[in-house]
């Protein structure tokens, strides 16, 4: 009997550590300086703290579904993806949690997805960021989860 449980303790051990690599919690996040931009995205402002912006996100990748557009955040980038990206105006450790500005949102390539984007979506707010330098992260995951 003790000889099952530890077999079955062992098989759930393995399963939550194959589930947290799929995710990516042995994945290093790589920040960089880098030049990037200009980007205009489409998508929702959030209030609060930064580890709770995962219902914006989940918000822009069903409007990018229904859109029927692909981002880059699971794979390689292709030439047809959109970039989901996450904006942090403020920071954290001045600013009180409740008080963070935020923004998820996903690339818009061109003046037509923009207005059929208005016409599906009014409630879709847009920000522009203009080229320039800044600190990159660019991580792949798998799914929201791993964001």
């Amino acid at each position: 009997m003790i000889k099952r449980i530890g077999i079955a303790v062992a098989i759930l051990a393995v399963l939550v550590l194959v589930f947290a690599a799929w995710n990516g919690a042995f994945q290093s996040a790589n920040v960089v300086e880098g030049s990037e931009g200009p980007y205009k995205l489409a998508g929702f402002y959030h209030k609060g703290p930064y580890e709770d912006i995962g219902g914006a996100f989940e918000k822009v990748g069903k409007v990018a579904k229904e859109m029927g557009w692909k981002d880059s955040s699971t794979r390689e980038v292709q030439p047809t993806d959109r970039r989901m990206l996450g904006i942090y105006f403020d920071n954290p450790e001045s600013k009180q949690k409740d008080s963070l500005l935020s923004f998820a949102g996903i690339q818009i390539n061109n003046a037509a997805d923009s207005l059929l984007l208005v016409q599906k979506y009014p409630e879709v707010k847009f920000y522009d960021i203009p080229s320039g330098n800044g600190m990159i992260c660019d991580l792949k995951t798998s799914d929201m989860v791993s964001m």
